[in-house]
């Protein structure tokens, strides 16, 4: 099977395809290069992922083949002298740009208990592949929440939060990053914060459907309290996963944990959301989100968890 796959080359590129694996996974996307070896392609939950030919049992074309002619813009002409340039050209094309997804929640009820939770978050992505090695990446994400609930007529949370990383490619694994961020929590008696820090990450796991990185850096973070001020340097250890459960299903979970230089205390931050795809750019998503300081504010509770709903939609 993986013969007949691998005739085909380069005339593939631009194809919508389900390839059927070994295992029983099935993948989607749109091919960016087939070699005799392997299969490139990309969808939208990941910009390149190359898959072994070996592993490809079967193969149906989701796209009618139109024909251009060849002097419109939207043709790509590979050239028999050029061939690795021009498909650079057709990767870079096919992953690079800006992604934005906004979420919306709203949770009412008047009863026994009244309370009214109110949910936003925005997300803004951009990458753009080396042009010497088209599956390596610069990127840069921001990512802005604010939350506001009242519980029996008592404001149960009022925060905002905004980050931004940057993160580019340094060898075939490894990359490096910079995140900083900012914001409030009344409910915590943060009148005002910030944090900055640089780390390296790694690719552990890159596969069809499931990706894995893992990260090591510093953080500086300060807080100004109702009553204290802090300034300290952690460290940082995360890891972050993205699976592919099924065609509309998708887990994103991310924990960060920030220990203290000094080792005398300690931050931790869980979050894992359930998204499904109801309709186009249109999902669903289920969040849990924990977090826990073994020194916070006076009066306040060293662990938090929340559990919310959202509304999503991709631009």
């Amino acid at each position: 099977m993986a013969g007949w796959l691998s005739c085909i080359g380069l005339a593939a590129c631009g194809e919508t395809v389900t390839l059927k694996l070994s295992g029983g996974d099935r993948v989607s996307g749109t091919i960016l290069i087939e070699t005799t070896n392997a299969v490139v392609i990309s969808n939208s939950w990941n910009a390149a992922v190359s898959v072994p030919l070996q592993k490809v049992l079967s193969r149906v074309t989701n796209n009618v083949p139109r024909l251009t002619r060849p002097d419109t813009p939207e043709t790509l002409v590979f050239s028999a002298a050029e061939p690795k340039a021009s498909t650079n050209k057709v990767i870079a094309a096919k992953v690079s740009g800006w992604k934005a997804e906004a979420q919306v929640g709203l949770d009412i009820l008047y009863g026994a208990s009244d309370y009214q939770t109110f949910y936003g978050r925005f997300k803004l992505a951009y990458q753009l592949p080396y042009k010497s090695y088209p599956k390596k990446f610069f990127r840069n994400g921001i990512d802005y929440t604010i939350d506001y609930s009242r519980t029996e007529g008592t404001t149960s949370s009022d925060r905002m939060h905004v980050s931004d990383k940057t993160s580019f490619d340094i060898g075939k694994k490894w990359y490096a990053y910079s995140l900083v961020g900012g914001g409030y929590d009344h409910v915590q008696r943060i009148g005002a914060q910030y944090e900055a820090g640089p780390g390296v990450g790694y690719h552990l796991l890159e596969c069809t459907n499931f990706t894995m990185d893992v990260e090591a850096g510093l953080n500086y973070l300060a807080q100004y309290r109702d009553d204290s001020e802090l300034q300290d340097v952690y460290y940082r250890l995360a890891e972050d996963i993205t699976w592919k459960i099924w065609d509309r299903l998708s887990l994103l979970e991310k924990f960060e944990f920030f220990p203290r230089v000094n080792l005398t205390g300690h931050r931790l931050r869980f979050e894992s959301t359930l998204k499904y795809d109801i309709w186009k750019n249109l999902s669903l998503n289920f969040t849990v989100l924990d977090m826990y300081d073994t020194q916070p504010a006076e009066t306040v509770d060293k662990n938090e968890l929340q559990i919310r709903s959202s509304v999503g939609i991709k631009f």
